[in-house]
């Protein structure tokens, strides 16, 4: 316990505490259901907490410090294209800077300025990274129902003359073959490239053609 109290001493891994629980509460607001990241997070606050105590409050730098936070969890709310999250990780610099590094710290120590900096630059970064992630999800079409469908793979369960059963996603369907190729045998790869109710209009998958006894071009 007292090694423990020791390392709370030291401003750098109060600071490094802070920044772990600031990183962690991120990732579990960013994408809820994690568990572990919030876990994580909650538990260094309360190290950074406890560990904060040895220092004057300069309620200032705290208030920047926490910002921080605010602005990248807005920033995935808001998706304001980073500019939240340029805000954050000058809000941590400052923040820190103040809260750590001002004269009233106790006995003199500070956190070494190079590691908040290369913080903020960090927290920058993870904070462009998740908001392109989310911008490039949004932006992707939701294809689902008929639509999703169109150009998936299925299996002839019976020759197909030009009717007959396939097998999509484990499910028996009713399949008729589109020209050129008017019969296939049970078993060929075919992808469908129309619904037409609750039937699917298929083709051969492949542009090879099946053995010429097993097809019938339409007109011929």
């Amino acid at each position: 316990m007292y090694a423990l109290y020791a390392l709370l001493l030291n401003p750098n891994i109060v600071f490094l505490l802070f920044l772990l629980a600031l990183v962690g509460i991120y990732i579990e607001t960013s994408h809820p259901g994690l568990i572990f990241p919030g876990v994580i997070g909650a538990g260094a606050l309360l190290l950074f907490l406890f560990g904060a105590r040895s220092f004057a409050p300069n309620w200032a730098g705290l208030a920047l410090m926490t910002l921080a936070l605010v602005f990248l969890v807005l920033d995935v709310r808001l998706l304001t294209r980073g500019v939240l999250t340029v805000g954050a990780a000058l809000s941590l610099v400052v923040g820190s800077l103040l809260f750590f590094n001002s004269s009233g710290s106790s006995q003199g120590m500070a956190v070494n300025a190079p590691l908040i900096y290369v913080a903020g630059v960090l927290v920058a970064g993870l904070g462009f990274y998740v908001v392109s992630m989310i911008v490039r999800t949004r932006r992707s079409p939701v294809i689902s129902g008929p639509e999703g469908m169109i150009g998936a793979l299925v299996i002839a369960l019976t020759d197909l003359k030009p009717e007959g059963r396939v097998n999509y996603g484990g499910e028996d369907w009713a399949a008729i073959l589109d020209p050129p190729i008017m019969t296939v045998s049970a078993g060929s790869e075919l992808r469908i490239v129309s619904i037409e109710g609750l039937r699917l209009h298929v083709q051969l998958a492949t542009h090879s053609l099946p053995p010429r006894n097993s097809l019938f071009i339409e007109g011929a």
